[in-house]
């Protein structure tokens, strides 16, 4: 049996919202989505790979209001670090999904 195990310490909540990505205190910037998120961190899909282990700087461009109003509400800029990224099924013009988790606090 492969069945994975959960490591996850609080709940995910889907959200659809549109951001941009850097590498902290290095210049340029992606985009991607976030397609959800926990009080700890976030799940992606973007166009070009992340470097896990690497610190990001995230920012959110938009999101839908329901996401906003959740009590583990994603923050609108934070700093992670990489803990995964990986290629994934061309679905849209994203083809990497990468998960972060949030340097505290947020």
């Amino acid at each position: 049996m492969n069945a994975t195990i959960e490591r996850r310490t609080s709940d995910r909540h889907p959200c659809d919202c549109q951001a941009s990505w850097s590498y902290f205190n290095k210049e340029g910037t992606a985009t991607g989505r976030i397609l959800n998120f926990s009080r700890n961190g976030s799940y992606l899909e973007i166009d070009q790979p992340m470097i896990p282990g690497a610190t990001v700087l995230i920012r959110i461009l938009t999101c839908g209001a329901p996401e906003a109003a959740h009590p583990d509400a994603l923050p609108l800029t934070a700093m992670a670090e990489v803990k995964w990224c990986r290629e994934i099924e061309r679905r849209t013009v994203s083809r990497h999904g990468a998960g972060v988790r949030y340097h505290f606090p947020v």
